[in-house]
């Protein structure tokens, strides 16, 4: 998506504080990402050794995070703007997530009461060029910072689907504060609506 003029840029962070709601709660598997960047798909796969067959490599792998993108929202009464996550948040919201061990928490299309069974996180790591951490291959133009995870699905029906495109992309569910950074709205009222609506915001689609 084109990045729009004259919008306000919301950096979002979180607290380290367990008890404190904020941070990553799961992993959607939707149709179309907030990030704009669509997994990348293992096919299944199959070599033959002399005594035993290797069994079909059913992975998704693809951006969770993208560090410093703008993400395009616009709320209920019309209130555009972009929110960013920077590359020291993402670290924050990652060790969060994993402290409180929600690696296997996914559902489909942002829909609580959809939770496939047999798609487990295989792979969780954040791109890091001072600790030698390259994003994947297919993901190598996203900016230094960005998290990445592999999914294994044992599911065959969610595999199906997966293969026929319905699910393309990953997108993060949480709770997350902010502070105004970049560009400023053009009026003091527009940056007064924009903080009010924020505090209702309970997930990133």
């Amino acid at each position: 998506m084109a990045k729009k003029k004259k919008l306000p840029i919301i950096q979002m962070d979180i607290t380290d504080d367990l008890q404190n709601p904020q941070g990553m709660k799961a992993v959607a598997l939707v149709d179309e990402p907030a990030i704009e960047e669509y997994w990348m798909k293992f096919e299944k796969h199959e070599e033959e050794f002399l005594f035993e067959q290797q069994k079909d490599k059913q992975i998704i792998t693809g951006a969770l995070m993208v560090a410093d993108m703008p993400i395009y929202r616009k709320d209920a009464d019309g209130t555009e703007y972009y929110v960013t996550f920077s590359k020291d948040v993402i670290t924050k919201i990652v060790k969060k997530f994993s402290k409180l061990n929600y690696f296997n928490r996914v559902n489909l299309m942002h829909d609580s009461q959809s939770v496939p069974e047999g798609i487990y996180l295989i792979e969780l790591f954040q791109s890091d060029k001072t600790r030698g951490v390259n994003a994947p291959k297919a993901f190598s133009s996203l900016a230094d910072g960005s998290l990445f995870a592999s999914y294994y699905v044992e599911n065959p029906e969610l595999w199906q689907f997966i293969q026929t495109d319905q699910f393309r992309g990953f997108s993060i569910e949480g709770i997350f504060g902010y502070v105004f950074s970049a560009q400023k709205s053009e009026t003091d009222e527009l940056m007064s609506c924009i903080s009010e609506c924020l505090k209702e915001l309970d997930k990133l689609n």
